[in-house]
């Protein structure tokens, strides 16, 4: 089991170093170093992930500016505040972080954020972009940003030795920012997608028969490693705390199981930061900030 997960650990550290190291060079090009604004809704965020996030973004030439939402103003004056940042000359790119504050609708929220910034794929015009798009080169191409975690589900599939085209893949869970992008992902890859959740009877079933079983569905270890089909390729992204460790969605002896299992931490995680800033990379660049 131990080979296999670092395997994938060592997998997804090589494609994030690699991915990394060309937003770098992109970044040089640039008349200045791209900015990224986080906007917070509290204080709480995971403070170890944004300093991994803040880290990774120097590495890569780019700069990140923490913002706050205005407390006490309610999704009115929050949806002001991206329209005013999205305003923001000096900003390249903005992420959202979540949980938002009670009262505020996500969806509303994003609509108030300018495309042209959107760091995570998830305005309407820009998650519509992804669902309109006939092949994956459009999606390479970097016309539109598209959401981190799914472009990094969908790395670790086509790296990890397996072919996508044709595989009966299962994915487990249905947000907007993880399971529906990332089922999407692998469909322009040409895999054959099922999509389920929490509530999908024979879920048990559809596992045991899934070639690339993909789970984000929010719930610690609620995959069971039985379920898991002998060979399949295994991409956890869920993240929670248990006591002094952190577990996935799928518990972690699926690895006997599986021909390739992504750990927690070190799996999806360090990849999805990488594809982040190519974001906002790509939205600097689009933004004319290129070298005179």
């Amino acid at each position: 089991m131990v080979d296999k997960i670092e395997v994938a650990r060592a997998l997804s550290r090589a494609l994030a170093v690699d991915l990394l190291t060309r937003i770098r060079k992109g970044a040089e090009h640039l008349k200045e170093p791209p900015v990224l604004a986080v906007v917070r809704s509290s204080g709480d965020a995971a403070a170890s992930y944004a300093a991994s996030r803040e880290k990774s973004a120097r590495e890569a030439g780019i700069r990140v500016v923490s913002r706050e939402f205005p407390e006490g103003g309610g999704a009115d004056a929050a949806g002001r505040f991206l329209r005013e940042l999205s305003a923001d000359p000096g900003i390249d790119a903005v992420l959202v972080e979540t949980p938002l504050a009670a009262g505020i609708d996500e969806s509303k929220l994003r609509s108030a954020l300018d495309p042209a910034k959107d760091a995570e794929g998830l305005s309407p015009a820009n998650y519509g972009r992804l669902f309109s798009a006939r092949s994956w080169a459009e999606v390479e191409e970097g016309a539109f940003p598209a959401p981190p975690t799914a472009l990094s589900i969908a790395a670790l599939a086509r790296a990890c030795g397996v072919g996508i085209k044709g595989l009966s893949a299962l994915v487990v869970g249905r947000s907007n920012s993880v399971g529906k992008p990332a089922a999407r992902l692998l469909s322009l890859l040409d895999a054959t997608v099922t999509l389920a959740h929490s509530k999908t009877r024979d879920l048990p079933l559809l596992c045991s028969r899934a070639e690339l079983l993909v789970a984000c569905v929010g719930r610690p270890e609620c995959i069971e490693a039985a379920w898991v089909k002998k060979g399949a390729v295994v991409i956890d992204a869920g993240v929670h705390a248990a006591g002094a460790r952190l577990v996935g969605d799928v518990q972690a002896s699926a690895a006997d199981r599986a021909a390739f299992m992504t750990p927690v931490p070190g799996g999806v995680g360090p990849l999805t930061t990488a594809y982040l800033l190519n974001n906002v990379l790509r939205l600097a660049r689009g933004r004319d900030r290129s070298a005179a």
